[in-house]
């Protein structure tokens, strides 16, 4: 555990530096952008990107089949560093924007779905970031948000789902919300299921439809997660749009409520719910303050759900032993390109 223990420390020690915010979230962005370029063999899908790479034979999108060009043609670990300084640079840009703080930072490194999850799904991973930064930016145009939209699209096609940022949803309140999560959870899956019958001839419903077919166990401790923190934003409603957080509460909820309604493929639920889950960054402090919980154990517990993610990779990769060829865990130990 050395290397994440190192890593952790390393975030500690920026945070206590007596420097301004701009130039804590250089260091941050250096730090994650290493971590997360220089690693080897961390990730369900890094070896199938490493023969991907090798092979040099891959149609996928324009900007991920870009990097994957330039890895055949160089070195295979250009790829992974080059998709972690992109994914990395439009989340800390976007933290940034919103003054965001060590808060933000550790929800972002801890929780599953972000930067643990960027590990394995690369090109998402790459979408997401565009989105968030596109979420930071509330008063953008409606022309300025279809090509952030677009420019998602080219590193993942599910980031068209992001086109419901083109709604105007400043306009829905808190009972709405409400209802929405509430019908979500109730019924979104039933709806899902539904939809999946329908004769649609389109490659991406096609692509969908045979998500929603498989039958995929898990999720149920992120499921817990997503829930408990879209509660705790409503409950705490009327304090967080005191601090101009209201849109940023409307997209997370829209996050809770697609990760509810897409349960029936948890991966699938996670994947379209991290589009907009990820503008609770902007307000995690806040809510966190809100809810009177410690710096010190929120910290704390988000650094123990990080390593139980880890663990559970641990475990489970050295279980299946697809890849143990290269590395016998996908997981751990925590190693960088330059062990090999």
């Amino acid at each position: 555990m050395i290397g994440y223990f190192i890593f952790f420390v390393l975030l500690l020690i920026v945070d206590c530096l007596k420097i301004n915010n701009s130039s804590k979230f250089i260091l941050f962005f250096i730090l994650i952008s290493l971590f997360s370029g220089l690693r080897y063999g961390i990730g369900y899908d890094y070896f199938s990107y490493y023969e991907i790479i090798q092979v040099g034979n891959f149609n996928t999108e324009f900007i991920p089949r870009i990097l994957i060009d330039v890895a055949h043609n160089t070195h295979f670990s250009i790829f992974f560093l080059f998709s972690a300084l992109w994914t990395t640079c439009f989340f800390i840009l976007g933290m940034r924007k919103q003054n965001c703080n060590f808060d933000s930072i550790c929800f972002y490194v801890c929780f599953p779905p972000l930067l643990c999850a960027s590990f394995g799904l690369v090109r998402q991973a790459m979408a997401y970031s565009v989105i968030f930064y596109l979420m930071c930016h509330p008063d953008y145009s409606r022309i300025r948000k279809i090509l952030f939209i677009i420019l998602a699209f080219l590193c993942h096609q599910s980031s068209l789902i992001a086109i419901i940022l083109l709604l105007p949803l400043e306009k829905i309140g808190r009972k709405a919300l409400w209802m929405i999560f509430i019908g979500g959870v109730l019924g979104g899956e039933i709806l899902v299921k539904r939809l999946a019958t329908l004769n649609i001839d389109m490659p991406l419903f096609d692509l969908f439809k045979l998500y929603v077919s498989k039958d995929i166990g898990g999720g149920s401790f992120l499921r817990l997660l997503i829930y408990g923190i879209t509660i705790a934003t409503l409950v705490n409603y009327k304090k967080l749009c005191r601090q101009q957080m209201h849109i940023f509460v409307v997209y997370t909820c829209i996050g809770g409520t697609l990760y509810s309604a897409f349960s029936v493929n948890p991966h699938m639920a996670e994947r379209f719910c991290t589009f907009f889950f990820s503008a609770t960054l902007i307000y995690i402090p806040s809510l966190r303050k809100c809810m009177k919980i410690p710096k010190v154990v929120f910290v704390f517990s988000l650094i123990l759900i990080f390593g139980l993610y880890i663990y559970t990779g641990h475990i489970n990769s050295s279980k299946e032993g697809q890849w143990a060829k290269y590395k016998k865990s996908l997981y751990y130990p925590y190693q960088t390109i330059f062990e090999q």
